[in-house]
């Protein structure tokens, strides 16, 4: 006969863990009752906000900030409906989170008056779908998905900026780093295949599987932040990169190059937004409105290479010729954008993925 003290050690330790994720969840509400009236708290990426411009900020308002991290938009949805946001003045997310949690009501109305930003704003990043209007968030920053490449393995000949390069195999006598992302690799497999379609089909997420498995002998890694270092250590000719990541390698390596396909491309959009919860959003306005004051910019641009939303930004960096180039609105006039497709269901996602890592696989 099993002892009754099994079944109860049990329960405590089930109690004690879903305890302590509760506390978890709610520890940044707890904190913001300690707070001074004059302080914000911002839950934020790690690598988006330069420390020293928090510092100077403090110093020139005197108004105390408070940062909190997570590592992924499905971090802070989880911990924004936990707390219903109490406990968080500010917040950075990305493109499809702004939409889910607006339609949460976990979001406040921005007051636009009240922001005094850049005279234009890029166009690429105005009334998406996410936010029509930009009721609830503000562009921050942005990057676009494209192609860095060796220069050196192509020689006089640059490649032809086309999907091509990694989705044909009659073209493709090199290796490449493929994103590890698996919603950003059907996204890029179904619109190479299917053009810019809002919802597949069984038979096209079947094609999406079959083009993803044809690529994976082409594949040197999966990478998700590894993909400009295996570029950068020649251990392939093509890597799928977001913009940031090769911009900082293109200025150390001068054989690395980038391109955005003819066809179009996906870019991704951080904005700030302010949680229906917070009572501090005139501290939270004051903040946005220094971090789009042009040093300010100057200084987060320089750390971090992601994209100004402030297309007059690019006047500050005179000479670089990749910001020139991809921050300007001409660049995109006849590469049409897009947002990262997240239509298809998790679970059919993550049962292509399996089979496409499993192909192959003894």
């Amino acid at each position: 006969m099993k002892s009754w003290k099994f079944p109860l050690i049990r329960l405590l330790i089930l109690l004690f863990w879903s305890g302590m994720l509760a506390l978890l969840l709610h520890l940044p509400t707890f904190e913001r009752d300690e707070l001074e009236p004059t302080s914000i708290s911002v839950f934020t990426w790690g690598d988006i906000l330069e420390p020293e411009l928090i510092r100077q900020f403090e110093k020139k308002t005197g108004i105390k900030v408070y940062l909190n991290y997570y590592a992924s938009n499905e971090e802070l949805m989880v911990k924004m409906r936990a707390t219903g946001g109490r406990g968080y003045d500010m917040i950075i997310p990305s493109d499809y989170a702004v939409d889910t949690m607006r339609k949460e009501g976990l979001l406040k109305r921005l007051d636009h008056s009240k922001l005094k930003l850049c005279s234009k704003i890029h166009p690429l990043l105005l009334n998406r779908k996410f936010d029509p209007d930009n009721s609830y968030s503000v562009p921050y920053l942005w990057e676009v998905y494209g192609l860095g490449y060796n220069k050196n393995f192509f020689g006089s000949s640059h490649p032809h900026a086309s999907w091509d390069l990694i989705f044909n195999p009659s073209q493709m006598n090199y290796r490449i780093a493929m994103t590890n992302d698996p919603i950003d690799a059907v996204s890029l497999a179904g619109f190479y295949l299917y053009g810019p379609v809002g919802e597949f089909n069984q038979e096209q997420i079947t094609g999406i599987q079959n083009l993803l498995i044809e690529q994976k002998r082409f594949v040197e890694a999966y990478a998700d932040f590894r993909g400009d270092y295996l570029l950068a250590t020649k251990n392939c000719a093509i890597a799928v990169c977001t913009s940031s990541y090769i911009a900082r390698t293109m200025r150390s390596l001068d054989y690395i190059g980038f391109l955005v396909p003819e066809e179009g491309s996906f870019i991704t959009i951080e904005n700030f937004a302010i949680p229906e919860a917070s009572n501090r959003e005139e501290l939270v306005y004051q903040f946005i409105n220094f971090m789009f004051e042009p040093e300010s910019i100057r200084t987060n641009v320089e750390e971090y290479s992601f994209f100004s939303s402030c297309e007059e930004a690019i006047d500050l960096f005179p000479g670089n010729e990749f910001f020139e180039k991809h921050m300007r609105t001409s660049t995109y006039e006849n590469r049409p954008t897009y947002l990262v497709n997240k239509s298809i269901p998790t679970r059919v996602i993550a049962d292509l993925w399996t089979n496409v890592k499993l192909a192959g696989e003894p």
